[in-house]
């Protein structure tokens, strides 16, 4: 038996055809031939007798995004992945794949504060030599929401010295930003 050409049974996810070769008859096969219900075929090489498609296995990733604080990006970050669906080998030995989380992109739709923010989801794949024979499927938990939040920020005030005015009543004050409590990606205009 053949699968695709080969005699090794498929180990990996895909659609294999399955052909037979058929040997020359020996002379004890011909010999039987008076035999009542006794057919001998002819040689054959690559008889096609059917397919079959081996189907990627599914693989289930569960990621929580954690809220931020502001920060001036739309960069989110994962709290945590759960992972199921690897095939337990021999051994109790899981089959080599599994969530490339390194290479994964979370994102906010933008970088403003807000609740329930929506995520979206790129370069999400999976990893490992059996990769290749696995589906996956990514959920981002608290449907696919997270928060940023308002970011605090310094801010020293002190009035400003200035001459007498009799028809003057207002009061000069002086603002000075800690920029140490500024967004990364924010700056100070004047």
């Amino acid at each position: 038996v053949k699968y695709n050409g080969s005699t090794e049974l498929p180990k990996t996810a895909g659609f294999y055809r399955i052909t037979v070769d058929v040997a020359t008859p020996s002379d004890a096969d011909l010999d039987r031939l008076t035999d009542p219900g006794v057919t001998v075929y002819s040689p054959a090489s690559n008889l096609y007798i059917g397919s079959v498609e081996i189907t990627k296995a599914p693989y289930s990733v569960t990621v929580s995004i954690k809220d931020k604080e502001y920060d001036g990006y739309n960069i989110a970050s994962v709290e945590s992945i759960e992972e199921t669906g690897a095939v337990l080998l021999a051994g109790n030995v899981k089959d080599d794949v599994a969530f490339d989380g390194d290479n994964a992109l979370f994102t906010f739709d933008n970088a403003s504060v807000g609740e329930g923010k929506h995520i979206n989801v790129g370069s999400a794949a999976l990893k490992g030599t059996k990769a290749s024979n696995y589906e996956l499927s990514l959920t981002v938990a608290n449907g696919a929401k997270a928060d940023i939040t308002p970011r605090t920020l310094k801010v020293s005030v002190a009035p400003v010295e200035r001459e007498y005015s009799v028809d003057n009543y207002d009061v000069d004050l002086s603002f000075l930003v800690d920029v140490a409590t500024l967004a990364p990606a924010d700056t100070i205009s004047s």
